[in-house]
């Protein structure tokens, strides 16, 4: 199945890879391992605030938590709808900053390749990626999404 699955994705794609890599090396690796640790503990702690913050919104849309009207508002809301309002969100966000709606490898490839990303706009790129997708998460739209592949 995976060579399959390869070999039709190069058909329709092509060779060319997603992701494109400039050139890269360890000038000083003694220097630059401390600087990938703490890269690395960052990325633990975003994805445990991602997770916590899912968990938390999951609540929300379920009607257990938030302030009394919310959660009233919420229950109130049948199960088929709620994924909309992340739908909703998303696409809200998305009009502001469009590359929430995408994978990403063309901000990562901007990266790599070293073009100037404002590091303040990547810093709410992540925090927009991970409340939207959080978001629809909790309300059942990636749900929605993976019952029809079953």
């Amino acid at each position: 199945a995976s060579v399959v699955s390869a070999l039709t994705t190069q058909l329709l794609l092509g060779n060319e890879l997603a992701l494109r890599l400039g050139d890269f090396d360890f000038n000083n690796p003694l220097l630059e391992l401390p600087l990938y640790l703490i890269l690395g503990g960052m990325s633990g702690i975003t994805a445990a605030i991602f997770s916590g913050v899912a968990q938390f919104l999951k609540n929300v849309f379920d009607g257990e938590e938030g302030p009394p009207l919310v959660q009233k508002t919420f229950k109130s809301i049948p199960k088929d709808a709620k994924p909309l309002i992340g739908s909703v969100v998303c696409g809200i966000v998305g009009v502001y900053i469009p590359q929430v709606l995408f994978f990403g490898y063309e901000t990562l490839n901007g990266l790599f390749l070293n073009n100037s990303i404002p590091t303040e706009y990547l810093f709410l790129l992540l925090v927009a990626k991970l409340l939207t997708t959080a978001i629809c998460a909790a309300s059942g739209k990636l749900n929605e999404c993976s019952k029809g592949q079953k």
